[in-house]
């Protein structure tokens, strides 16, 4: 794990991880669940594409997102958001897929340092995915386990609180400028997926300290 203690000056006490674009591809099922609740309302689907650039932020947002300019009725967004969470309860876990290498690459970070899950997916459905790809973590933080979400540093901040670990010999390991921001903070390095969900953008001109391409340079 050179590559991630090369991002500390200090012996690495931890490692935190995102969930969505950063250990497993989800916006398959999440489009099922967000196309199901615009057709619920009368509205046209926005397809897989469009929902990849979106994700990230949680899921009021991404309905939020969904719902601006064809559903206007604060009440009906309201009612679309509760539809889509009891939609995606049942859809989260049928076709989560883990990005090539993370199953055996986590495991092997596990056996030497605690890990946390650190991400703005509601805990719930985090937890259910969790259980069917067969994934523990020392800690496991939802979007709806802390006060503010990521960008706001203080789910990372709990997680190694909880680890009983100092922030500044972790490394966060995300895909976007939310676990950036969150990291930097939260006063740790951050090293970034380039294939993840950073909501339509570059991940450069989210400015890590790594950029990582395949999960198992993060081992080398």
């Amino acid at each position: 794990m050179n590559a991630l203690r090369g991002l500390l000056s200090r012996p690495l006490e931890a490692v935190l991880f995102d969930f969505d674009g950063t250990l497993v591809d989800s916006v398959p099922d999440l489009a099922v669940s967000v196309d199901a609740t615009l057709a619920h309302f009368g509205a046209q689907p926005v397809g897989e594409a469009q929902v990849r650039d979106w994700v990230g932020r949680g899921a009021w947002q991404l309905i939020r997102q969904a719902c601006d300019g064809v559903i206007t009725d604060p009440d009906l967004v309201e009612q679309a958001y509760s539809h889509f969470l009891q939609h995606y309860a049942e859809q989260c876990a049928h076709n989560p897929c883990l990005y090539p290498g993370v199953a055996q690459g986590l495991a092997e970070i596990q056996a030497q340092v605690p890990t946390a899950l650190v991400t703005n997916k509601p805990l719930s459905f985090t937890q259910t995915m969790l259980d069917s790809l067969g994934l523990t973590f020392a800690v496991v933080l939802g979007g709806d386990s802390v006060a503010i979400k990521k960008p706001d540093p203080s789910m990372l901040l709990t997680a190694c609180s909880a680890m009983q670990v100092d922030p500044a010999g972790c490394v966060m390991i995300g895909d976007s400028s939310n676990d950036s921001e969150a990291a930097r903070a939260a006063g740790m390095p951050v090293a970034l997926f380039s294939g993840g969900y950073n909501h339509g953008n570059a991940v450069e001109l989210a400015a890590p300290d790594l950029i990582y391409h395949q999960f198992n340079e993060l081992l080398q």
